[in-house]
């Protein structure tokens, strides 16, 4: 379902002219997570994957410089498509070894107020502030931790490049939680 989404924003998007820009998104990317500081000796770097749906509020002109920005808010999903499993992993706490222990995100949702800079054309340079929520998952043989829900504020930064026919590259860093970031990589369709 998500897939034809998808495919029939692209081309509604092809079907735009170019009179009106767009102002709503949806991305697609893959997440790298960077994880620390979880109870253990050792850092974990899970995957994911997430969605993010936007809708630009507006823009304007910063006249001295001649910069445009816009505001818009963004919301995002992603969900967890690889633990990643390190061995003789040592509880930080009681100095007991787990052994072999897999590091999971669960479901990761956040909210954002996102500024799209323009810059040099068809380069975006985006900032990020808003609220997130998720949790991390530790499994062994013997046992699962799962962290307590957690929301925090979070922010980022990315750089984006507009294609023809109002598709997107874009790659961001964004740091959720104080222990949990991740760089993104992905394609977006505007619309």
């Amino acid at each position: 379902m998500k897939k034809l989404n998808i495919l029939i924003l692209f081309l509604s998007s092809l079907l735009l002219g170019e009179d009106e820009p767009p102002i709503g998104y949806v991305y697609a990317d893959t997440v790298f997570f960077a994880v620390s500081k979880t109870g253990t000796n050792q850092n974990f770097s899970p995957k994911g994957m997430k969605w993010a749906f936007g809708y630009l509020l507006g823009d304007y002109t910063i006249p001295v410089v001649e910069i445009d920005i816009s505001t818009g808010l963004e919301f995002d999903f992603i969900t967890s498509t690889g633990g990643h499993t390190k061995s003789n992993v040592i509880s930080s706490s009681t100095e007991t070894n787990l052994g072999e222990v897999t590091a999971s995100i669960d479901n990761l949702y956040a909210l954002y107020l996102k500024t799209p800079i323009s810059v040099a054309g068809k380069f975006d340079f985006n900032t990020y502030l808003g609220i997130s929520s998720s949790s991390l998952t530790l499994k062994n043989k013997d046992f699962t931790i799962s962290d307590n829900q957690t929301t925090s504020l979070s922010y980022g930064f990315g750089l984006e490049y507009m294609l023809p026919q109002n598709i997107s590259i874009h790659a961001s860093y964004m740091q959720y939680f104080s222990n949990l970031s991740s760089l993104d990589i992905g394609l977006g369709v505007k619309f």
